[in-house]
C-alpha cells in the first residue's frame, strides 16, 4: 500500500471510530413541514437547526407526522455534508 493510501485509510478510520464513540445528540425540536406523498418532513431544533427526516425515522412505525408537533430526533451524518434527523418521537 502507498503512504497516500495508507494515510486515507488511517483518516477514514479515525473519522469512523469518533462518529461510533460518540454516536447521535438527541435535541428537541419542533416539525415544520412533512409532505405526505414524497414521506420527507423538516424539522427546527431550539437552536434554529433545520434538519430534514424521511417518514422510515419515525419510531412508532407511522409514515405520518403532524406540523407543529413537538418531538425529540437524534441527529446523525446525512448526505455528504449535511446532518438528518433519526429516530424522530414524539415529545
Amino acid at each position: 500500500m502507498s503512504r497516500e493510501a495508507s494515510t486515507e485509510a488511517s483518516r477514514e478510520a479515525s473519522t469512523e471510530a469518533s462518529t461510533e464513540a460518540s454516536g447521535f445528540d438527541a435535541v428537541a425540536a419542533t416539525v415544520t413541514s412533512f409532505d405526505d406523498p414524497r414521506g420527507i418532513g423538516e424539522v427546527t431544533t431550539a437552536d434554529g437547526r433545520v434538519l430534514l427526516f424521511h417518514c422510515t425515522a419515525i419510531a412508532d412505525g407511522s409514515r405520518t407526522i403532524a406540523e407543529g408537533a413537538a418531538v425529540v430526533v437524534d441527529i446523525g451524518p446525512g448526505l455528504p455534508g449535511r446532518w438528518e434527523a433519526r429516530s424522530v418521537r414524539t415529545a
